[in-house]
């Protein structure tokens, strides 16, 4: 073992040492359960190593001696107040960008001494204060790039909190609350000429409703589940009828939809996912025969969008982010292109908004397929005015195509504006000459820009440079500064072969250039579990390695490929098994799997076939509504009704 490798063993072996020692650790000064603070324990111990591999680049021996002490000081410790110090100066340190190289300003709260700021972090600054010395004296885009990298890899930890929940669902309806009656909008033009009503015929033949993978308002179900729980109701109907459904070639699902009389449920579920320290995503995963046909309309606009029959084609490419990236990068290059952030984006479309704008075009009969009311884990009900929240299958496509309508009114009414703008849901990148205009619509049409997030500075004088970001890339004068953060779904390093196994080799794969981290994973994959896991060049099969011997797993020769074979765990799909899925016959299932097979060979392209029998026909029955009863999801049917 080589005197590095060595070195950062023990290193290792110091964090571990470090996260068995008792610690309290509080939340604004409420103590966080068990379970909670192990998850945060095994964050900050990553931390620790990045700390190593990001800091201790000269004088290793050093730097690590005052990371150690650093990390000693870390006793008790209130998780939110350290977290909340690193984002200010994660804040601060992207403010500085538009200041003159030299000014010192920012030093205090860069190097995690200004007052307010977690006293626990104070032990830190010997180690920050020689790169932010570099960063503000010289401009030094490396040391930008380290800096960012401490401040912002536990931006994402989730907390499970009481609080954190509070204050996510007020947000939500503050945002539900903030509509102040009717805007004008000023682009309803230009949705006529990017979706013109003639095609409505283009959308209802791309129309084709599927089941989607996601979870729907009644709970995580699978296909079959979600197969018993199909219907329609009077504003589904109106939109099949708008899409002339009845006069299509294709018989398949028209026969099959009208056979199905059961009413699906007209809410919403309101719930919390993670996202960050200080706040949840509130989500509403709509119920599954909405989801159904919402699916199919957001096939039906990317389908459209893909065969260039709309203007907004150049601006929003629905299968890559590629062009939001490239135009934060050439941003940072020269200035020219802005980056625009918003907060609660898909919460802010308004349902008046997107049917005031798109009301008259040949989307119009999608915007039947939304749900009126959201239904709260306790009971409650309550209308809202939101168009598709995030849940909705139409809430990406439906939010980038009005933030593009927007942007191309600024941009028409600029003049000399770059035409040349991409969105990607709410990640928009565009002309800097028009983003102070952007803004001001945007907030005139309830939408919240964040201007701490927001890029758009066109010279270089007075300051240190162009910093963009959009879709997650991240570029300083044309240099790429994104830095590696803690997936939202980090649930600790304690070892569960269920769950954690591909986590852990993910999250290793993820760190493979951060040498201390990833060996602060290994450790527990390779030492502690002590399973039998595989090392190939790309990740794609287990570790990732750039020398995959795989010398610790048992093998045998193999005479007839002639080679060596190797012992290694693998992953498979268990099969879920529930209350409900046992009800679900083999019979049943082979009929699900059989009507995917047809639905999926109608809704093929069938633009080349020569014979009127090369398109696929079929008559299926309804699937039995005595056992959709039996299951408890709907009522029974009444056998006196007509």
């Amino acid at each position: 073992m080589s005197r590095t490798k060595k070195t950062m063993m023990l290193f290792v072996k110091f964090v571990r040492a470090w996260r068995g020692c008792h610690h309290e650790i509080t939340y604004q000064g409420s103590k966080v359960d068990s379970a909670t603070s192990l998850v945060v324990l095994d964050a900050f111990c990553l931390w620790f190593c990045i700390l190593r591999d990001v800091l201790c680049v000269s004088g290793v021996s050093a730097n690590e001696g005052r990371l150690r002490k650093a990390i000693s000081s870390f006793s008790d410790f209130d998780v939110f107040s350290v977290l909340k110090s690193l984002d200010d100066a994660s804040a601060c340190l992207l403010a500085s960008v538009l200041e003159p190289v030299g000014c010192m300003e920012s030093y205090n709260t860069l190097t995690l001494r200004d007052r307010g700021q977690s006293e626990d972090l104070i032990p830190l600054s010997c180690l920050l204060s020689p790169f932010v010395r570099r960063w503000l004296r010289q401009n030094d885009e490396d040391a930008f790039r380290r800096l960012r990298e401490v401040y912002e890899f536990l931006k994402r930890l989730t907390i499970r909190h009481p609080l954190i929940a509070n204050t996510s669902f007020d947000g939500w309806f503050e945002v539900e609350q903030s509509w102040n009656g009717v805007v004008p909008v000023p682009c309803k033009e230009i949705a006529q000429e990017w979706f013109p009503i003639e095609d409505t015929a283009l959308i209802s033949e791309y129309f084709s409703p599927h089941h989607g993978s996601g979870a729907v308002a009644e709970g995580h179900l699978s296909l079959g589940e979600k197969y018993l729980l199909n219907g329609w109701d009077d504003s589904i109907n109106i939109c099949l009828s708008e899409l002339r459904w009845e006069k299509r070639p294709q018989l398949l699902m028209q026969e099959w939809y009208h056979l199905y009389p059961v009413v699906p449920s007209t809410c919403h579920s309101v719930s919390a996912v993670p996202k960050s320290y200080k706040v949840y995503r509130v989500v509403s995963p709509e119920p599954v025969a909405y989801q159904f046909f919402e699916e199919g309309g957001m096939q039906a606009i990317f389908r459209y969008l893909r065969g260039r029959h709309s203007g907004i084609s150049r601006h929003y490419c629905v299968d890559t982010e590629y062009w939001n990236r490239e135009g934060a990068r050439l941003g940072s290059i020269d200035g020219s292109y802005a980056t625009i952030d918003l907060s609660h984006a898909s919460d802010s479309v308004s349902a008046y908004l997107v049917e005031y704008l798109l009301g008259e075009t040949c989307l119009y009969p999608l915007l039947n397929l939304r749900t009126k009311y959201a239904r709260f884990r306790n009971g409650d009900i309550i209308q809202v005015d939101k168009f598709a929240p995030m849940g909705s299958a139409l809430c990406f496509p439906i939010e980038t195509i009005i933030f593009c309508l927007i942007t191309e009114w600024c941009v028409r009414k600029t003049p000399g504006a770059n035409p040349k703008f991409w969105v990607y849901g709410d990640d928009i990148v565009c002309d800097s000459l028009i983003a102070g205009l952007l803004m001001e619509v945007l907030r005139t049409l309830g939408f919240d820009p964040n201007a701490s997030k927001s890029f758009f500075n066109r010279s270089k004088t007075n300051c240190r440079g162009f910093f963009r970001e959009s879709c997650g890339a991240e570029y300083l004068n044309g240099i790429d500064v994104a830095p590696k953060r803690l997936s939202r779904k980090f649930t600790g390093i304690g070892f569960d072969t269920d769950r954690s196994l591909p986590q852990l080799i993910s999250m290793a794969n993820d760190l493979f250039d951060r040498k201390t981290a990833r060996e602060y994973i290994l450790y527990e994959l390779l030492d502690v579990s002590k399973l039998p896991i595989l090392f190939d060049w790309d990740g794609t099969r287990g570790i990732k390695s750039s020398n995959p011997t795989n010398e610790h797993l048992d093998r045998r020769y193999n005479p007839s490929y002639q080679r060596d074979d190797v012992f290694a765990v693998t992953l498979a799909r268990v099969e879920r098994q529930d209350p409900y899925y046992k009800e679900l016959t083999a019979d049943y299932l082979q009929g699900v799997r059989l009507f995917e097979y047809l639905r999926i060979a109608e809704s093929m392209q069938r633009a080349h076939c020569i014979f009127p029998e090369d398109a696929v026909t079929a008559h299926v029955e309804p699937f039995s509504l005595d056992t959709v009863a039996n299951l408890g999801w709907v009522d029974p049917p009444d056998p006196s009704a007509p």
